[in-house]
């Protein structure tokens, strides 16, 4: 009977260090990912890919853009990405817009800040943006 309790216990403390063992990996993931957001609010190098796979092929290249701004107009804007090719992203309502970590809108993009879009590409190329970065320089 004491050793039925004895294996129970034992039993017992060992889920209870692999269950603490665990939630500390998950802690460490979470701390980790949140820096990684953090500094993700700085500077893109525009010559790189946003998501690349092991291959090098850019993943988000059909359904998102990243570049420069150029130009305004009400409900869309014009980038300069890679090799100097300019597109046309057109905001919504929907659209989720953020500045690092803030949430901004559309009247607050400026020319000259570097972007990422997401979003639904339109037959002609223009992209009809879901989410939209901008990077902010000096972090």
């Amino acid at each position: 009977m004491l050793q039925n309790r004895g294996r129970l216990l034992g039993c017992a403390a060992g889920g209870l260090v692999a269950l603490l063992v665990l939630a500390g990996i998950f802690w460490i993931g979470l701390h980790v990912g949140e820096a990684r957001a953090r500094l993700l609010g700085g500077p893109l190098p525009i010559e790189h890919g946003f998501v690349r796979s092991p291959w090098g092929r850019d993943f988000l290249k059909s359904h998102g853009a990243m570049g420069e701004i150029q130009s305004l107009a009400p409900g869309a804007f014009v980038i300069k990405g890679r090799g100097g090719v300019e597109r046309r992203i057109y905001v919504q309502n929907e659209t989720i817009i953020a500045r690092g970590s803030q949430r901004i809108v559309f009247t607050d993009l400026q020319a000259g800040e570097q972007i990422i879009a997401i979003g639904s590409v339109r037959e002609n190329g223009d992209l009809d943006a879901r989410v939209i970065r901008v990077w902010i320089r000096g972090k």
